[in-house]
């Protein structure tokens, strides 16, 4: 239970900031396509940290940099083929832009700001 309310939370800040740094730099989309560009990088990072886990320390640090990796990727992906957006620099720029504010949003909840 406390992995799906991680879950959605994370889905719901990750598409928050991916649709806040879509209307940032202009590319046209909607929340929707945001929401399962989230839910599916989520969903990729959820099954790729069960790895990681399942590893221990040994390959943990290995794993973690290809999950990232590979979710930021699935998340180019999705965002060039579901809005208007060009692979390079539409979509990288969104995607920089979003874990900007998501780096400010977590800081704001976790009171650091």
């Amino acid at each position: 239970m406390p992995t799906a309310i991680a879950f959605i939370l994370a889905t719901l800040l990750m598409a928050g900031c991916l649709w806040g740094g879509m209307k940032l730099t202009r590319v046209d989309g909607s929340f929707i396509a945001m929401l399962v560009v989230a839910m599916a990088a989520n969903a990729v990072q959820l099954l790729l940290s069960q790895l990681s886990f399942r590893l221990g320390a040994v390959g943990a640090g290995v794993v973690d940099i290809l999950t990232w990796a590979v979710v930021v990727l699935v998340t180019l992906v999705l965002i060039h083929k579901w809005t208007s957006a060009y692979f390079w620099p539409d979509a990288v720029l969104v995607v920089l832009v979003a874990n900007l504010l998501a780096w400010f949003a977590t800081a704001l909840l976790d009171g650091m700001v």
